[in-house]
Formats: C-alpha cells, structure tokens, sequence
C-alpha cells in the first residue's frame, strides 16, 4: 500500500532519500496493486507466526519419564499454589507428563535438559525479542524461570545480535 500511495501521490516534499527509493523502483516496468490480506491467501499464512503451522515434535513418553528423575519435580508440583498441575496424556503417547492447566490449555512442565530444545524452536521460527520468546514459550510450555531463560537465550544468539541495530546518541 505504501508503494501504490507513493506513485499516485504527486507531491514535493519528498525527503532525498525517498526521492531515491522511488527512482530506483521507477526504473523497472511494474504495475504495483494492493491486495488487503484476507483478498491475498498466498501472503495470508506467510504473514501469521503460529505454532500450529510448525509444531515442534517432543516424545512426552520420555519427557514424562525425565520428568519423574529431575529432582525439580516434586518441588515443582508444591511450590506454586496459582497453577494447577495435573498429570495428563498428551498426542497419542501412553505417558502422563505433568501440566499446568490453570490457562484452560495443558502445559507441559519442561525439565532443565529439554528447554534448549524447545527455546531453540520456538525462537528460531521468527528470532523475536526477549518478551516475544518469553510470551511465545509461556503459551506453551513451563517451568521455574522460562522469562530468565528467554532472555538469556536471545541475548545468546548470534544471528539476533548481529542483525540488531545499534543507534548512539552523541
């Protein structure tokens, strides 16, 4: 839209540097038009970050094994009093991992060798922010310090520091 606003518009106040986006894409033979996203199915999905399009692929019957071994279970399941924790199947699997479903959906509880794996999908999908991953990875899953650990993790990652735009002040 702002491409199409920008050939119809006939104005002078264009800064210089719009002035050579603009002569740059004149140069080629375009015909550019706006399609709003529920008129254009191909950009639609393209444009939604959802963990429904991708679903990372955990074996619950070993995470409800691992689970009973990390020694952060029991305190896990006694020390908050505003989840609720119940062990229930998940997928097909003939394991009961232990959840949150105090948010009306089940979360697993992740033990300490399985959050990279799951923080490593789940922030790869898009390379968000430390909320966003915190946020993302809170919709789905749990565990004591899953904030810290997003955090941690992004200001960790590569590709997100160098990509990231530094700008000072004098």
């Amino acid at each position: 839209m702002p491409l199409v606003h920008a050939f119809t518009r006939q104005s002078d106040d264009w800064s210089s540097r719009q002035r050579r986006h603009l002569s740059a894409v004149a140069k080629y033979d375009r015909t550019i038009h706006h399609f709003p996203g529920k008129m254009n199915p191909v950009a639609e999905p393209l444009s939604r970050n959802t963990l429904a399009a991708v679903q990372l692929r955990l074996d619950y019957n070993t995470l409800a094994e691992a689970q009973l071994l990390d020694p952060e279970y029991q305190a896990c399941r006694t020390s908050c009093l505003s989840l609720s924790w119940e062990d229930i199947p998940l997928d097909d699997s003939n394991a009961n991992p232990l959840c949150d479903v105090s948010t009306g959906r089940p979360r697993p509880w992740i033990h300490t060798p399985v959050r990279r794996q799951v923080f490593d999908f789940i922030h790869g999908l898009s390379h968000p922010s430390c909320c966003s991953t915190a946020q993302r990875l809170k919709t789905k899953f749990i565990w004591h310090g899953i904030s810290k650990d997003a955090k941690d993790g992004v200001r960790a990652s590569t590709s997100c520091q160098t990509s990231k735009v530094h700008r000072h002040t004098d």
